[in-house]
C-alpha cells in the first residue's frame, strides 16, 4: 500500500515538483474561497431582496394605522377592511368582534367592498360560496373548508380517540349499543345531537334508538369536582394550514365553566348538577381554586389535552384536504376552535365537544358586562392578527 501511494503521488519522490506544488496550492485555495464568498454574498442579497418584496406586498393589505370607521381620502384607503357577517347583527351578539377589529384599525365593509378579512358567524362555504370562489392572496376567512368534521358533534364523538367517551350513532349502531350495554349494565348514557339541546342522563328504556341524527355517549360518572361543582375546561386552538397541517394552541388563556348546582347529592333528573348550561357559574367565582391547573397533576392533564387535539386533527386531515381541494389555495383560511374537556377523579382527560369560535356573547348574563368579559376575546384576536403582521408565513 505504501508503494502504491507513492506511485500515485510522484511529487513526493521529486523534491522540486513537491515544492512547486506547495507554492501554487495557496493561490488556488484563495481563489476558490473568494469565489465561494462572492456567491454567498450574491445569494444573501437576493434573499434579502425577496424578503423585502414579500413584506412590501403584505404591507399593501395590512396597515397598522388606526383609522376610524367612515374615514375618507387617503386615510380610508390605507385602512384594512373587515366584513363581519351574521344574522341579526343589530342584536349586538357580535359587538365585541366589531370592537376588536375597530381597535386594530379596521374599517367595516360588506360584500360590495374590497375586504381583507371575512368574519362569518356561520359556516360560509354554502350560503356565501360565490364570494369565496376566487379569493385574493391578501384575503382571510375565519373558517376552513371541511371544519365541520372537527366541530360536528356526531363526527367528533365517533372519532377513534381514547380520550373521547364511547359513542354510538343512532340508529346505525343500535345493535352494537344493545350488545355493549348487555355486557356493561352499570354505565350511564346521554343522548346528544348537533343542536346541543336536551342533554340528560337517561335510562335505557328512555333512550330513542330509532331517530336519525343523534348519538348515545357514555357519561363520565366520576368527574373531578372543585368546591363540590363539576366543571369543564375550554382550550382555544387556531388552525392556520392543512397542507402542511398546522395547529396552534393558545397557552395561558383557558375557559373554565362550572355547573350552576353542587354535584352531590347526585340526581340525574337535575341537569344543572352535571351539564354546563347557558347559565353556568363563571370562572372568576372560583378563581382562588385554580391551583389545580398548575398543581402536581397538571403535566399529566396537559399532555393528554395536547395529544387529544393532535389526534383529532390528524384523523380528520384527509377529509379537510378533500374539502379544500376545490379552492386554489388554503392559505386564505383559518379556524379558531375551542375544545371542551372534563376530568375525572384520577385526572384523566375526556374531550366532550368542540366549538367554532365565531364569537358571540349574551351580555345580559354577564355581571361584569362587556369590558371584563371581552378582554379574553380581545387578547385572542390581537394575538392572532399581530402574529400575521409580524410574519406573513405564520398565517399562510
Amino acid at each position: 500500500m505504501l508503494l502504491d501511494f507513492y506511485e500515485l503521488n510522484d511529487s513526493l519522490w521529486n523534491p522540486r515538483r513537491r515544492y512547486s506544488t506547495h507554492w501554487r496550492y495557496p493561490e488556488k485555495m484563495t481563489l476558490a474561497v473568494a469565489m465561494i464568498l462572492f456567491l454567498g454574498i450574491i445569494l444573501m442579497i437576493l434573499n434579502v431582496y425577496q424578503l423585502q418584496q414579500m413584506k412590501a406586498e403584505h404591507s399593501k393589505h395590512i396597515q397598522t394605522a388606526v383609522v376610524v370607521e367612515g374615514g375618507t381620502g387617503q386615510q380610508a384607503k390605507r385602512a384594512p377592511t373587515v366584513w363581519i357577517h351574521g344574522e341579526n347583527l343589530g342584536s349586538g351578539y357580535l359587538r365585541h368582534v366589531f370592537e376588536v377589529f375597530s381597535r386594530l384599525g379596521y374599517v367595516h365593509g360588506d360584500s360590495q367592498t374590497t375586504w381583507d378579512v371575512l368574519w362569518s358567524h356561520d359556516y360560509p362555504f354554502t350560503s356565501m360560496a360565490k364570494h369565496l370562489s376566487n379569493l385574493k392572496s391578501h384575503q382571510k376567512v375565519n373558517h376552513f373548508p371541511g371544519s365541520g368534521y372537527i366541530t360536528n358533534k356526531v363526527s367528533l364523538a365517533t372519532s377513534q380517540s381514547q380520550s373521547i367517551p364511547m359513542a354510538f350513532r343512532i340508529p346505525k349502531d343500535k345493535d352494537k349499543f344493545l350488545k355493549h350495554i348487555k355486557d356493561n349494565p352499570g354505565k350511564m348514557w346521554v343522548q346528544k345531537n348537533n343542536n346541543h339541546r336536551g342533554i340528560k342522563i337517561l335510562t335505557v328504556k328512555e333512550l330513542d334508538l330509532e331517530s336519525e341524527g343523534s348519538f348515545l355517549q357514555e357519561y363520565v360518572s366520576k368527574p373531578l369536582l372543585i368546591d363540590g361543582r363539576k366543571f369543564d375546561i375550554g382550550i382555544y386552538t387556531i388552525l392556520t394550514s392543512v397542507d402542511p397541517l398546522r395547529i396552534y394552541i393558545v397557552k395561558g388563556d383557558i375557559l373554565v365553566r362550572f355547573c350552576s348546582q353542587d354535584y352531590h347529592p347526585f340526581d340525574a333528573q337535575i341537569v344543572d348538577k352535571y351539564v354546563v348550561g347557558d347559565d353556568y357559574t363563571p370562572m372568576w367565582k372560583y378563581f382562588e381554586h385554580f391551583d389545580l391547573i398548575t398543581g402536581k397533576n397538571a403535566t399529566k392533564a396537559w399532555s393528554q389535552i395536547y395529544d387529544t387535539i393532535q389526534t383529532i386533527y390528524l384523523e380528520k386531515e384527509r377529509l379537510l384536504l378533500s374539502a379544500a381541494d376545490k379552492y386554489k389555495t388554503t392559505r386564505n383560511f383559518f379556524e379558531m376552535v375551542r375544545f371542551d374537556f372534563v376530568l375525572d377523579e384520577d385526572i384523566n382527560v375526556f374531550l366532550m365537544e368542540t366549538h367554532s369560535v365565531a364569537v358571540k356573547w349574551d351580555y345580559s348574563n354577564d355581571p361584569f358586562h362587556l369590558d371584563k368579559y371581552t378582554e379574553k376575546n380581545r387578547m385572542i384576536f390581537i394575538w392572532f392578527i399581530g402574529k400575521c403582521r409580524e410574519d406573513i408565513a405564520w398565517c399562510s
